[in-house]
């Protein structure tokens, strides 16, 4: 996955208004550890107009953008974390970013996703990883910053496991021109998605759904990316 795709595919994700999904995804075992898993699906990039004509004309032939008709590669992000000099290179091991896209399905699905051995391991990769290699912005390009103006806290208090959002440090107010253009995104969504180790007794999180160990909410993504992630916040008990 090249620095060309990265960028452009942040491109298709705005242009990309009829269809656009961010998925948090996080896969609880009872010893704490698990899998946390962010998906972007931009499936319906390939039936909108703007977005189709990036993918067929832009760059001419030699758009990267043409790999995007059928691509299925996985990366994992240690080397990338090394050349930001970041630490914990061990740490990085565990973390893998993922595009698979088929046109003739009318498949575009973009993920990372941390294999974690604690809960507090998410919010670590959550604030570093818009900072690593292809996920930082590109000049005029937002980088993955651009969707996740904020950090997930999650821990496990007393039988309960317990979720909690807040700002960047280094941006504690919500980029009001990207909040407005989520906002004109009408069928845009984030949704969280919880498995838990045992069969779910109650929470208290908003609107959220229950069936046996899993457990789903979702709002407007507008909200998401105006600072109101803390929506989604709450406890689980199970």
């Amino acid at each position: 996955m090249n620095r060309p795709i990265l960028a452009l595919l942040i491109l298709l994700a705005f242009c990309c208004t009829s269809c656009l999904e961010i998925e948090e995804w996080l896969q609880l075992r009872k010893d704490g550890s698990g899998q946390f898993t962010v998906s972007i699906d931009m499936s319906g990039m390939y039936k909108d107009p703007t977005a189709k004509a990036l993918l067929e004309q832009g760059g001419g032939e030699s758009n990267p953008l043409k790999e995007l008709g059928k691509l299925d590669t996985v990366m994992n992000m240690k080397a990338e974390a090394m050349k930001a000099g970041l630490e914990k290179p061990e740490f990085w091991e565990r973390v893998t970013s993922s595009i698979k896209a088929n046109e003739a399905d009318s498949v575009f699905i973009f993920n990372f996703s941390l294999q974690f051995n604690q809960l507090d391991e998410i919010a670590y990769m959550m604030q570093y990883l818009p900072k690593v290699g292809n996920m930082a912005g590109q000049g005029e390009t937002p980088g993955l910053g651009a969707f996740f103006p904020q950090v997930m806290h999650y821990a496990l208090q007393n039988g309960a496991l317990l979720r909690r959002t807040e700002m960047m440090a280094e941006d504690k107010a919500a980029d009001p021109s990207m909040s407005a253009m989520f906002a004109m995104m009408p069928n845009a969504n984030y949704v969280l998605k919880i498995d838990a180790p045992s069969t779910i007794k109650e929470s208290n999180i908003s609107n959220a759904s229950t069936n046996g160990k899993q457990l789903k909410a979702s709002l407007p993504l507008g909200d998401a990316m105006s600072g109101q992630l803390e929506k989604l916040d709450g406890r689980i008990v199970f």
